[in-house]
């Protein structure tokens, strides 16, 4: 076992606050009820709040690497670094990165360590483009969007006779440094949703500039 390895098997089996694909959204909000003592409702909205802020196009492109080792992460690579790794070398670069961030929190946190915590496991991870992630993130924020119109949570029934919007036909546009989800059935808008600091607030009126793209 190399230096990286045993470096991730030494910091604390502990949880925090991360970045997760939407598939591991759920994870993330059981995950803040057990921190924070927050109902469900309560936590599932900060979710949504820190989730709904999109990825920053300004900075150099980046490489977003998920990792499974006992619990879900998500690092971040210069893309040209990571593209000009061999396989052996990513491998290494993401353990070194997943055992600074274990080895931090137990030194934050103390207690037990990793391998007194599993009897076994192996670091998995799978690679994520900044383009990737932000179509990811429009995803999310298009959905998000929609359910605010209807005014309901992630499993209610949608409302009798209220106009359902189509994902496909929907964007987020920006405009004037507010971020917009314009909802469109089809040609028709349904509804523009303020999506700034991950409010979303429906709007009766708003910018004639973002009724296009």
């Amino acid at each position: 076992m190399d230096d990286a390895t045993t470096a991730v098997r030494r910091g604390r089996h502990r949880r925090k606050k991360i970045d997760m694909t939407n598939t591991n959204r759920k994870a993330e909000i059981y995950q803040r009820m057990a921190e924070t003592d927050e109902p469900y409702a309560e936590a599932r909205r900060k979710v949504l709040e820190t989730r709904s802020r999109r990825p920053s196009s300004s900075e150099p492109e980046k490489i977003y690497v998920n990792y499974t080792y006992t619990r879900y992460g998500r690092l971040e690579f210069d893309a040209a670094e990571w593209a000009n790794a061999l396989s052996n070398e990513r491998q290494r670069m993401v353990e070194q990165a997943v055992a600074e961030e274990f080895d931090n929190d137990f030194d934050l946190y103390g207690g037990q360590g990793i391998a007194e915590c599993v009897d076994s496991g192996e670091l998995d991870y799978t690679t994520t483009t900044q383009a990737e992630l932000s179509a990811e993130w429009e995803a999310e924020a298009i959905e998000t969007a929609i359910r605010a119109y209807a005014g309901i949570e992630e499993y209610d029934e949608w409302p009798d006779g209220a106009l359902r919007p189509i994902p496909l036909d929907s964007y987020v546009i920006r405009h004037q440094d507010v971020e917009y989800v314009v909802l469109r059935r089809q040609r028709s808008i349904v509804a523009v949703i303020d999506i700034d600091n991950g409010s979303y607030t429906v709007l009766e009126t708003w910018p004639k500039e973002i009724e296009t793209r």
